[in-house]
């Protein structure tokens, strides 16, 4: 099982190091000081409202939901912001054959990830995707999440082979 706990040295706090249950020490390094977490005596300590842990997607957007309601946020990550998982996931922002309940909650953030778009380009792009069935048993299993889905206002289309064949040539 894996632990972590936040590593302190003279300078203040250094990183978080995950370990696999023993003991753990981190070397100070470039990498992991950062000034705007730095500490000394003559120097007052940072307040903030809230941190959040974790610089990842829904960090990062947990901090700016907070900023805009007049929060102060501190950031904290053991690495690089939207490094870990959010850069693996091949930036998919899906409602195809999601669970219905993270269905109603990928709908409802259509409307952000568009605002956000609007506000700085980074890469998002309204697209399709295509479950493709191979079975009887996918075939009807997409069927009922389709139906699910239209229920809940997403435009579904069920399309044969040849519309596939149409629809993506290559």
């Amino acid at each position: 099982m894996l632990k972590h706990r936040l590593c302190r040295g003279w300078f203040g706090v250094m990183g978080i190091r995950y370990t696999n249950g023993s003991a753990a020490t981190m070397e100070p390094s470039e990498r992991t000081r950062s000034p705007h977490v730095m500490t000394s005596p003559s120097r007052p300590k940072p307040r903030y409202d809230v941190v959040v842990v974790g610089a990842g997607i829904i960090g990062l957007s947990t901090a700016l939901f907070l900023r805009e309601r007049g929060l102060s946020v501190a950031v904290l990550d053991k690495g690089v912001p939207a490094y870990e998982q959010s850069s693996r996931n091949w930036g998919w922002m899906r409602t195809v054959g999601q669970d219905m309940a993270e269905l109603e909650l990928a709908l409802q953030s259509r409307p952000l990830w568009r605002r956000w778009a609007a506000e700085g380009d980074f890469g998002f792009r309204p697209c399709g995707l295509v479950s493709l069935a191979e079975t009887e048993a996918e075939w009807s299993a997409l069927q009922a999440w389709f139906a699910q889905a239209r229920g809940r206002g997403l435009d579904t289309r069920e399309l044969d082979s040849e519309a596939v064949a149409r629809a993506l040539p290559q």
